[in-house]
């Protein structure tokens, strides 16, 4: 996920993560996995 710097630390990351897991749930998915690079 990558967010432009003006909207960093706003929470908008979480916010589409913690979304799309919410729906991923209800597929009954289990796991998966976030790459991340910094």
């Amino acid at each position: 996920i990558a967010v432009s710097k003006e909207y960093q630390r706003l929470g908008v990351a979480t916010t589409l993560l913690s979304h799309s897991m919410k729906k991923i749930k209800k597929y009954k998915i289990d796991e998966f996995v976030l790459e991340v690079r910094v």
